[in-house]
């Protein structure tokens, strides 16, 4: 990610100075919530969400590696795979962001119709 995703992942920390920082904060999380299982010694964790949720994988896993994800408050005694590997979470979330732009931008557009509309009618 680097130092900044203009947008991409926000309300998540995943950017090169957050990373230092994420294990510890990840495994705090699972003692606060008293998980029963606790994050592997190999595990890097990547990715965390407003403080709720956090994903890692394992270093010993592979160049492609399976993600594995803790969510505050799921009914779970493990950490479920939620990518068979890295590239696929990498490439989910690009696809989300793109579909999340697109949107906006439709709704943009139909923002300004409607006030061109108002416009047109406020002006008769």
């Amino acid at each position: 990610m680097g130092k900044g995703a203009d947008g991409l992942m926000r309300g998540s920390e995943v950017l090169y100075q957050d990373l230092d920082e994420l294990k510890e904060v990840a495994e705090a999380l699972l003692e606060d919530n008293e998980f029963s299982e606790k994050l592997p010694d190999d595990a890097f964790v990547f990715f965390m969400h407003q403080g709720y949720q956090f994903d890692f994988f394992c270093t010993s896993e592979g160049d492609d590696p399976p993600v594995y994800r803790f969510l505050e408050g799921e009914d779970t005694k493990s950490f479920p795979v939620i990518y068979p590997h890295f590239t696929g979470f990498v490439i989910g979330e690009l696809r989300f962001h793109a579909y999340t732009l697109e949107e906006v931008k439709k709704l943009r557009a139909e923002r300004e119709a409607r006030e061109a509309e108002q416009a047109k009618k406020t002006n008769q």
